[in-house]
């Protein structure tokens, strides 16, 4: 089976177990003489929390098509 269809599977399930908690997007400015990677296209920026702890995920979109993406996991807060 081709990986991109295994891959789907996996995130929609895990999305399911997921509660939403924030989300935005920002489109960088791009300065003048800069010609850096992370300017290229806009980045989405959102939050969840599972039962296993809370997830913050960048996407950068360029072109409609998602070409970088970072994931952080932290512990959950009981305070």
């Amino acid at each position: 089976m081709c990986l991109h269809f295994q891959f789907i599977p996996t995130i929609y399930n895990n999305f399911k177990r997921r509660r939403y908690a924030y989300g935005f997007s920002i489109k960088p400015s791009k300065p003048e003489g800069t010609d850096y990677g992370n300017n290229r296209g806009e980045w989405v920026n959102a939050g969840f929390d599972g039962s296993d702890g809370t997830y913050n995920e960048w996407y950068q979109v360029e072109n409609g098509k998602i070409i970088a993406w970072s994931q952080t996991k932290g512990d959950i807060s009981i305070d």
